[in-house]
């Protein structure tokens, strides 16, 4: 949403001085593919939910052509490294599908010290429901690659945000699997709520103060890097 949560916050002031609807690009919360992971835990498909995991692993960077590192992994410009660019979508995900992310833990390293943002961040959590969550990202990897899971009492759900393999339900039952493709146009669903709750026909699921708690949430996880 922007370089840091007290920017989002100003955002947020003025549009509601100005009474002006404000709408985040966490397009993720609209797509049919993360409303099935939503719908499946709701029905309680894996029973109550223990605990959530992140996994993403990302090729390094290149500098541009002209040696300048991209605007990506430049703090100044992105308020961090590609957790902000990336990371922050999974992390918005998981806001919606389970809830606030409460009690956050973190740290942030920069291994391959090649560009100045951070290229690994590892993370503990506690959501609102009472179950936890960890995360680890590191952008310096030998691929790209992200997987999550969530595990409960009956079984678990495992899913991708950047890939489009199946959703997969494991229980003790066996296992399904959901194939659900992604619309021609990624943002179509995520604008028309939008339009929808601007003709008062519905709501969008990504406003200014929710996009607030991811930006908090990040930077609870990277302040060891940039504050200590």
């Amino acid at each position: 949403m922007a370089r840091n949560a007290e920017e989002c916050r100003t955002m947020i002031e003025a549009c509601d001085k100005n009474d002006v609807p404000l709408f985040v690009a966490y397009y993720r919360r609209s797509l049919p593919r993360f409303l099935k992971v939503k719908e499946l835990i709701e029905k309680g498909r894996i029973g109550d939910v223990r605990f959530a995991a992140i996994q993403h692993t990302k090729k390094p960077v290149s500098k541009q052509e002209d040696g300048t590192w991209p605007w990506r992994v430049l703090p100044e410009e992105s308020g961090g490294g590609l957790l902000y660019d990336v990371g922050s979508h999974t992390l918005d995900l998981f806001d919606f599908l389970l809830g606030p992310l409460t009690e956050i833990k973190g740290a942030a390293h920069n291994f391959d010290d090649a560009y100045p943002a951070e290229d690994t961040v590892r993370g503990s959590w506690k959501f609102e429901n009472g179950a936890v969550g960890t995360g680890v990202w590191n952008f310096s990897s030998y691929r790209n690659w992200d997987t999550n899971r969530i595990v409960g009492t009956r079984g678990e759900i495992i899913f991708s945000t950047f890939g489009d393999e199946s959703v997969k339900l494991v229980t003790g039952f066996g296992e399904e699997s959901f194939y659900i493709e992604h619309p021609a146009h990624i943002q179509y669903y995520h604008i028309q709520s939008i339009v929808n709750e601007l003709l008062g026909r519905g709501t969008c699921p990504s406003t200014g103060k929710s996009a607030l708690r991811t930006n908090r949430v990040m930077e609870e996880l990277v302040e060891n890097y940039y504050f200590s």
